[in-house]
């Protein structure tokens, strides 16, 4: 059974155009939510179109008001924003996930939900983005940011279980490696002083502490022969508008986007595009009592 409902916006053949070899990225709900605040400022600033849908049988309930960037009409028209959502164009896909796993409910989010939607397209590469809490790390003077491949133990990409697994063509034992070495190469484009080289994630969430289904995510689709690396950054929680900006150019690097002529073409140049209800999550303004509150 699909676990993926397109828009009626969309043809079947019009949506495979769209998601077929492109770069899939994943945000998981982690420390901070850096990795879903970096997918919205890709998703507005490149103006990608939402094609569907993902089951949110395993998520918490979510309905809101349909985003806009911010000054901007909206890309995608009305109606309301659900809790897990697909948007597609340049060459990307970006799964917006809005709302954590229900208890218990971590692995079949992605075994049941993630998981099949990958296999129903020939995604080029998989992006699982995360952050994880820096307060709770155990070496308090590592890298700000990772590059994570699969955990040690995870069967290498075999053609035989790439196709097995309907995640199109596996070429041979190294083909993950060479995946890994491409987006090291684009993430170094960045900063060489900043960043370490791609090593295996950990085996279990005690070493990426509130990263959410980003290790499962990483397992699921190493195991079924896909390729799959997970930028990282560890962050403290609070205001993380800053962490999602410089982690969208990190997002970007790794996905191949040539981020100083995509900035420079932006509304404001040089700053991702941010949506509307960025304004609105430390609430309003207080008002001066002077001018227009107590005693306006």
């Amino acid at each position: 059974m699909s676990s993926f409902y397109k828009v009626s916006d969309f043809t079947d053949e019009q949506v495979a155009e769209l998601l077929n070899e492109s770069i899939l990225i994943v945000p998981a709900v982690s420390a901070g939510n850096v990795p879903q605040l970096a997918a919205d400022l890709l998703l507005h600033s490149l103006g990608l179109r939402l094609v569907g849908r993902l089951s949110d049988l395993y998520v918490y309930p979510f309905a809101g008001p349909r985003d806009t960037p911010d000054g901007a009409a909206t890309v995608n028209g009305g109606g309301i924003s659900t809790a897990v959502e697909v948007f597609a164009g340049s060459g990307l896909t970006v799964v917006q996930v809005r709302s954590p796993p229900l208890p218990g409910q971590r692995r079949r989010f992605v075994e049941e939900t993630l998981l099949p939607f990958v296999r129903n397209f020939r995604f080029a590469e998989t992006l699982a983005i995360a952050s994880s809490n820096a307060a709770l790390r155990e070496s308090l003077q590592g890298p700000r940011y990772q590059l994570l491949t699969p955990p040690v133990g995870i069967k290498k990409d075999t053609k035989a279980a790439a196709d097995a697994a309907g995640l199109g063509s596996g070429n041979g034992s190294n083909d993950g490696d060479a995946t890994t070495a491409a987006l090291s190469a684009r993430l170094a484009k960045l900063s060489l002083a900043l960043d370490t080289p791609p090593e295996p994630a950990p085996a279990s969430l005690e070493g990426l502490p509130e990263s959410g289904i980003a290790l499962d995510l990483l397992t699921a689709v190493a195991d079924a022969g896909g390729k799959i690396c997970a930028p990282l950054i560890y962050v403290y929680e609070g205001d993380n508008f800053g962490d999602a900006h410089e982690f969208a150019d990190r997002v970007a690097a790794a996905a191949g986007i040539d981020i100083a002529a995509t900035k420079a073409a932006l509304p404001t140049p040089g700053r991702w595009t941010q949506p509307v209800s960025w304004q609105w999550v430390y609430g309003k303004s207080v008002p001066v009592g002077l001018e227009e509150g107590l005693y306006s």
